[in-house]
């Protein structure tokens, strides 16, 4: 973990019952640290792109994941995965989907608010 911040001091870390998920920049150095911890060959997954949600404690988590998936499947982009913390939920896409999907989001979230 220390290598990681030294690195990129922005990644995710998500813990699963059986495994782990890094989300974090592809650069060399991250990629030689991923491959040090296992003898599995291609360890990582590029050209994938982030999205942090942020969540104001007033919505239900599993309604706004909902929400998010359907406006994003409905403008044809569709999540690879999605991690939930206590206050943001992050969306894992396709890079080439990021900008859309975010001016997508970003539109939408205006709308509400007004």
């Amino acid at each position: 973990m220390d290598r990681f911040m030294k690195i990129d001091p922005d990644y995710e870390f998500f813990r699963f019952s059986d495994s782990f998920r890094f989300l974090t920049e592809d650069v060399t150095d991250i990629r030689e640290i991923l491959e040090s911890f296992s003898s599995h060959k291609n360890v990582y997954q590029t050209g994938l792109a982030k999205i942090t949600v942020h969540l104001d404690g007033s919505q239900d988590d599993s309604d706004v994941v909902s929400y998010v998936s359907e406006i994003l499947h409905y403008n044809g982009i569709e999540l690879v995965n999605a991690f939930f913390g206590q206050d943001s939920i992050v969306l894992v896409l396709h890079e080439k989907d990021a900008a859309r999907a975010y001016e997508i989001l970003r539109s939408e979230i205006s709308r509400i608010n007004n």
